[in-house]
């Protein structure tokens, strides 16, 4: 066993989980629900970073921030990492991706744009465009063409509203990484039309099977002049209650306009949080390799579980930690079983709807957790459905 996996084995039971205070994911419910439908990790952070949060309380790092090491860091993790030839006057340091999602939608779109999307999504990205009053037009995903991104059908879509083109790779909730071609095929249509790409690569470091990912501005000049790719610290270090990450866009026109949306309200973030993230982005590579094996070994024993179970489908996700279950062939809305799976089963997933129009018919299983943990959830599930 590596000590990674002796670790989660020994910090994150059930009885240390329930006690934890602070933590949106393990009390939003009651204390004997098991929450497997939170994007977040239970497993302990990298030392490196309790030691950079300790070292910056202990500084008084309490003022207006400057951390101006921490900005050429994530400048560097933009270059090496993603293959994106940037500076750090190319990028914009923000509280998270969601707002990154917001700012990227308010810059490109008025009323009556559109914007195109997967037809399964993470709800932010979707309350952003309405937000400004713009079109959602969906692109469809298909569960028989494994999620990927069909271009054909994707040019139909494209009209003279067409502003701004939504990417989410490794995509939330299908966990499809997409491929060079798909990228390659959406920067093409981005660079012939003029359109804006607004990449949300949070999952970038959960990749499996030994597949690589791509940043679709990595591709060329051309497509990196229309792209706002977004990253964050979030998923692979469980730091989303730092609320850190960061936004590049070449273009300058393009960053100063993003600027000139977020105005006084959005500055960066905390003083903590950067020198947190200096820690992750200069220390923390050795963390990912042994996480990504963990969950890649959550993974297979999650699709093999749920695929045993009756009426209910699920592919193996090529990124991410999140399980996309078929379970329209019990005949119950996707709102009706996650439901029925919190009351019956005291498990919580989330409802497929909520992430799309072609979300209906499916659940969000999250899998970040410990095998012994996650085991009992899945037990929970089955007995549950196999009252139904």
């Amino acid at each position: 066993m590596s000590s990674f996996a002796e670790n989660v084995d020994e910090k994150v039971t059930l009885e240390n989980m329930m006690q934890k205070r602070g933590s949106q994911k393990w009390n939003t419910y009651d204390p004997d629900v098991i929450p497997l439908y939170f994007c977040s990790p239970d497993y302990p952070v990298p030392t490196e970073v309790k030691d950079a949060a300790s070292k910056a309380i202990n500084d008084e790092c309490f003022e207006y921030p400057w951390f101006p090491e921490t900005v050429e860091a994530m400048a560097e993790t933009t270059r090496t990492k993603y293959g994106i030839e940037s500076t750090a006057e190319d990028l914009m340091v923000v509280p998270g991706v969601m707002p990154s999602l917001w700012l990227s939608t308010m810059y490109a779109c008025k009323p009556g744009d559109e914007v195109i999307l997967p037809s399964m999504i993470f709800g932010p990205f979707i309350r952003a465009i309405d937000y400004v009053n713009a079109k959602p037009v969906y692109h469809e995903l298909r569960q028989e063409e494994n999620w990927r991104f069909d271009i054909e059908r994707l040019k139909e879509l494209i009209t003279k509203k067409t502003k701004l083109i939504f990417v989410c790779n490794p995509h939330n909730p299908t966990g499809r990484v997409m491929t060079k071609e798909e990228l390659k095929g959406i920067a093409d249509i981005a660079v012939d039309h003029d359109l804006i790409v607004a990449s949300d690569e949070l999952h970038a470091d959960i990749i499996y099977d030994g597949r690589k990912h791509i940043s679709i501005a990595s591709l060329g000049p051309e497509i990196a002049d229309k792209t706002i790719s977004i990253y964050g610290l979030s998923k692979t270090f469980g730091l989303a209650g730092m609320q850190i990450g960061w936004l590049v866009a070449t273009n300058k026109v393009i960053l100063e306009g993003i600027n000139k949306v977020a105005g006084d309200l959005i500055q960066g973030t905390t003083s903590i949080s950067l020198a947190i993230a200096h820690a992750v982005l200069t220390k923390c590579d050795h963390y990912i390799p042994p996480l990504v094996e963990y969950l890649q070994e959550l993974r297979d024993y999650g699709t093999k579980r749920l695929n045993t179970m009756n009426n209910v489908e699920v592919g193996s996700p090529e990124g991410t930690y999140v399980l996309w279950p078929n379970i329209s062939g019990y005949g119950l809305s996707s709102s009706e079983m996650s439901e029925y799976l919190l009351k019956t089963g005291r498990v919580a997933t989330t409802d497929g709807s909520r992430h799309g129009p072609t979300g209906e018919g499916y659940l969000r299983v999250i899998f970040p957790t410990s095998k012994t943990i996650f085991n009992e959830g899945l037990d929970r599930m089955e007995e549950a459905l196999s009252k139904l």
